[in-house]
């Protein structure tokens, strides 16, 4: 493997995981990870789940941890819909039982995208897909007694953020359900394709840390090391620019 260079694994352009785990970071939430494309956030360039086990497992850590600190800690589970289908709603249903006030975000990127784009319970696609037995997370949410559900587009950053944090602020259990189709498995439209103006960057890196494919470290012909965002990459979701105070990133 001599030769090869070290790289920090990074999400794909887009990614409905980003969003979170920039929300997530900003406003020092703690949270738990599940086996899910967010898994990215656990690694230290992004830092944002403290606790990470096994597929479905998050709300449950969650839930363990609230309870044990007396809702002190007030941690919040991150969990994939295929995680949430396999085990995870065991954890809700326990979570739901125990009168917890534990907030779960559920991303329904409508596939199990970490293994390449399975169909789950309530994808729109699948060997014997029939509409009629497609089978909706909410609902089921609903059906076992979470007291406050919301959906929201996983790329209106500034709802997105203000749902998050009335859930976790909420004095009752909450579900937040992030919907966005997979970027990869769906190959969703381009938006406005964005780039940096190197008269206002100023190298502070933040964009960088977001862990996104598409915004790349590079060297100059003197030596110098500057941020760019690759165009062919880039699919305009609109993430990056809110990251940057010095309003650098355009479109």
């Amino acid at each position: 493997m001599d030769g090869i260079p070290f790289r920090l694994p990074v999400s794909c352009a887009g990614c409905s995981h980003l969003f979170i785990t920039q929300i997530l970071k900003k406003n020092k939430i703690k949270a738990t990870a599940d086996v899910t494309c967010g898994l990215i956030g656990c690694f230290p360039h992004m830092e944002t789940y403290s606790l990470q086990k096994c597929m479905g497992s998050s709300i449950a850590l969650a839930h363990g941890y609230n309870v044990a600190t007396d809702h002190k800690e007030n941690f919040v589970a991150m969990i994939g819909d295929g995680g949430f289908w396999a085990t995870g709603i065991n954890g809700l249903m326990n979570l739901i039982f125990n009168d917890s006030q534990s907030t779960t975000i559920i991303v329904d990127n409508s596939c199990l995208a970490m293994t390449g784009g399975q169909h789950i319970a309530s994808s729109d696609f699948g060997f014997n897909y029939k509409p009629e037995n497609k089978l909706e997370i909410a609902k089921i949410c609903e059906a076992v007694g979470v007291k406050d559900i919301v959906t929201v587009d996983a790329y209106e950053y500034e709802n997105l953020e203000k749902t998050i944090l009335n859930a976790v602020n909420a004095p009752t259990n909450s579900v937040v359900i992030v919907k966005k189709p997979c970027v990869t498995r769906f190959k969703l439209p381009k938006g406005l394709v964005h780039h940096i103006d190197q008269e206002m960057c100023t190298q502070c890196r933040k964009c960088i840390n977001i862990g996104c494919l598409a915004i790349e470290s590079k060297k100059t012909n003197d030596g110098k090391v500057k941020i760019v965002i690759n165009e062919d990459l880039c699919v305009g979701c609109g993430l990056c620019p809110t990251t940057c105070k010095f309003n650098a990133i355009k479109s």
